[in-house]
């Protein structure tokens, strides 16, 4: 790369010797069935869809519990089943453009409306890592943003997708970023894991010591009856605003 740039349609720059090709004609993409409330069942064949793909870019398929019966599947809806590795983006309601990658242990999984399904056309061509980072994209999102319909249900579809275009560098600097990104990627999830288990660290002490009244030295201290119920010797049942001041103020409207 020799360090300049160029304008693509107005939705980003790109190093100037990268290609930009159609989407098409690299990725393939699919939308899944307008599935009906009344194929719904308890069991057999689990729909994803868009309330399963989480902001982070992970997957919760056990969020939900849609399934179609295997039967059904198996008659009629076979070739709308994810793959592992596959990426999925939601495509309607408010947050059209969510995006994440199908594991092996989302699966087995068929797409329901609303949900489109992603991977490389040609694997000599574009990397699935590097189509997930480009999916992820500012310069996926304001194709989209050019493209979604629908005030009260905003959408896009594979008919958008066909007229986009991505960003194409040789496949080794594909698989250069895409590492890079993968290795924050990581990073981050690694991060947002601690987070969650001392939030529920932090969660568990509060019970303990404030519900439960077992902090250290509560041994020695006996409960007493209160307004509230039984509380620890010394400790008084007050109204906070007796405690606490508040404090109100409005925020200049060139804040906001």
């Amino acid at each position: 790369m020799n360090g300049q740039s160029k304008s693509v349609g107005g939705y980003s720059t790109v190093p100037v010797d990268w290609d930009v090709v159609p989407l098409a004609k690299v990725a393939f993409f699919q939308e899944g069935p307008g599935l009906r409330k009344w194929q719904w069942t308890d069991s057999g064949m689990k729909v994803i869809n868009v309330t399963n793909i989480l902001g982070d870019g992970q997957i919760d398929t056990a969020n939900t519990r849609r399934f179609i019966s295997m039967e059904e599947f198996t008659k009629t809806y076979s070739h709308f089943s994810v793959d592992d590795g596959d990426i999925v983006i939601a495509s309607s309601g408010n947050t059209y453009g969510k995006t994440g990658r199908i594991s092996a242990k989302d699966l087995p999984l068929m797409m329901n409306t609303s949900v489109i399904r992603f991977h490389s056309g040609n694997a000599q061509l574009l990397s699935d890592d590097f189509l997930y980072a480009f999916l992820r994209s500012e310069f996926f999102r304001n194709q989209v943003e050019s493209f979604v319909t629908g005030s009260a249900q905003p959408n896009f579809g594979p008919s958008h997708l066909k007229q986009m275009v991505m960003p194409l560098p040789p496949l080794p600097v594909q698989q250069r970023i895409a590492g890079i990104l993968s290795a924050y990627d990581e990073l981050i999830e690694n991060n947002q894991r601690r987070i969650r288990i001392l939030e529920d660290m932090a969660r568990s002490l509060y019970r303990e010591w404030f519900v439960h009244f077992r902090y250290p030295g509560h041994e020695s201290v006996p409960l007493v009856d209160s307004p509230l119920g039984q509380i620890p010797q010394g400790w008084e049942v007050r109204k906070l605003g007796d405690i606490a001041e508040d404090m109100r103020r409005s925020i200049p409207k060139g804040q906001l």
